[in-house]
């Protein structure tokens, strides 16, 4: 059974509004929120967004390699990388990975062209593993 990944380009902004970055990447994020609203639009009580953000999430599959999507994101970056470089002081970069165990254990590796171009721009990337639960398997 293959395990399950989700990876997402995440642009967060004290000084630009996600149209702003929308409008200078010439991408169109899969979801945006506005520095000084609310965390949670539910809650009137949540916090408020101290920063904007800006969200590409990969466009694979649940069960295509993590891999797959962290290299497919740096290939927009990559494709883009002088917009980028324009506002890199403006904005943080990070791709956020989940990464859902479908057995006790798996590894998944980064080559070396990934790396390359994950050092074009200062990007943090950040992986949240979530263990096997011995019989609970996430689903598309």
């Amino acid at each position: 059974m293959s395990n399950r990944s989700l990876a997402t380009l995440t642009i967060t902004s004290s000084t630009l509004s996600p149209q702003d970055i929308t409008n200078h990447l010439r991408i169109k994020p899969t979801v945006s929120h506005k520095k000084g609203t609310l965390l949670n639009p539910k809650n009137p009580n949540s916090k408020i967004r101290n920063k904007s953000s800006w969200l590409l999430r990969s466009s694979m599959n649940r069960k295509d390699s993590l891999e797959d999507k962290i290299n497919g994101l740096t290939n927009v970056i990559q494709d883009n990388l002088s917009l980028f470089k324009q506002i890199e002081k403006e904005i943080d970069v990070e791709i956020y990975c989940s990464f859902f165990l479908q057995e006790e254990s798996d590894t998944f590796y980064l080559p070396s062209i990934t790396i390359t171009k994950l050092s074009l721009i200062p990007i943090d990337i950040i992986v949240t593993i979530y263990p096997f639960n011995g019989g609970d398997v996430v689903t598309d």
